[in-house]
């Protein structure tokens, strides 16, 4: 049987945010702990992870818990990729960042066959991917819109994906956006930092003097806009229409702010997608296994680290139904070649 090969995109984040160790989810337990509850005993395949630094975390997990370290590996783009192999198993990343190494559902093809050579795989079984929607996600005007048309097209492109993972012979594994938690922006990062930081009690000329000023941290610039979109909420609908005179684009734009309404409906607009497909793939619910859990998200309102383990269970039980499938149609023609 081949190797379990998982390809992942990268979001660029903090060391904070990025897994490390097992101790940042479990302090009683090491990471091999996982092994077996995780179902990895009897999984040998090839799997292509294809997304952001959400996806980043659970290749550096799994190397962890297959006792393995990530290596750099070739990706056919200016950016690198990781993978591991261990106990079988092996796992790469294909990095994305958003800005400068933009992540296209349309581009499947081409990027699974330029990891295929950097990682030394023939074939892929299984490609476990999202579609960024985060990167989608705009607070202006410090978070750039990058929405359009991705949004607008998320179903057809979402379509050639699957047909791209399918033409390949490989099982579609989709993965949702994480939701948002919007009070941990709300938050001082670090308290030792100096300055002002917005709270509910200024008023929207307070708010919106301190977001002009671009000496102002990043972090408490954000804050404030959050708190002015609270205060006023033709904010999004204000900025949005002026960067573009598309009226349908203006009014995505305004629906995916960088929050957890923003990501809920860029939850909402992957499921539609979903279900729009003539055929139906697997999914690994990362936004309804995030939602409300803001106690995992190591501060930054963005990633759970906590959470990893659960959102790789869903991914192995789909992985085993995969091959299950796949292969059974092999044992089916062994049989009947033997009657013959």
């Amino acid at each position: 049987m081949r190797p379990l090969l998982m390809l992942i995109g990268l979001l660029h984040t903090s060391a904070k945010t990025m897994y490390r160790n097992a101790l940042q989810i479990n302090r009683e337990r090491n990471a091999s702990w996982y092994y077996g509850p995780l179902g990895l005993e009897n999984i040998e395949a090839t799997i292509a992870f294809i997304g952001d630094s959400t996806h980043r975390n659970q290749l550096q997990f799994l190397c962890d818990v297959l006792g393995t370290q990530p290596r750099d590996i070739a990706t056919g783009t200016s950016s690198t990729g990781l993978m591991c192999s261990g106990k079988g198993i092996t796992v790469a990343l294909k990095v994305f960042d958003g800005d400068s190494d933009p992540w296209s559902m349309r581009s499947m093809r081409s990027v699974l066959r330029n990891l295929a050579r950097g990682a030394s795989v023939k074939r892929w079984d299984v490609v476990y991917f999202g579609s960024t929607s985060l990167h989608m996600l705009q607070l202006l005007p410090l978070i750039k819109w990058r929405g359009w048309p991705a949004a607008r097209d998320l179903g057809r492109e979402l379509a050639k994906a699957v047909d791209a993972v399918s033409t390949v012979g490989a099982c579609p594994v989709f993965m949702t956006g994480h939701w948002l938690c919007s009070r941990e922006f709300l938050k001082r990062r670090d308290e030792s930092e100096a300055g002002e930081f917005p709270t509910g009690d200024w008023d929207l000329v307070q708010l919106t003097r301190f977001l002009d000023d671009v000496n102002n941290p990043w972090a408490a610039r954000k804050a404030a806009i959050l708190r002015i979109a609270a205060k006023n909420t033709s904010y999004y609908t204000r900025e949005c229409a002026a960067i573009t005179s598309d009226q349908d684009e203006a009014a995505a734009c305004s629906k995916l702010s960088f929050d957890a309404a923003g990501s809920a409906h860029a939850a909402a607009l992957e499921q539609k997608a979903l279900s729009g497909l003539s055929t139906p793939v697997r999914v690994v619910d990362a936004h309804a296994l995030t939602r409300e859990q803001c106690w995992a998200t190591q501060r930054d309102g963005v990633h759970y680290l906590p959470l990893l383990p659960s959102r790789l269970s869903a991914l192995t039980a789909h992985v085993v139904d995969c091959l299950r499938e796949q292969r059974l149609p092999f044992r089916r023609f062994h049989r009947s070649s033997e009657h013959t």
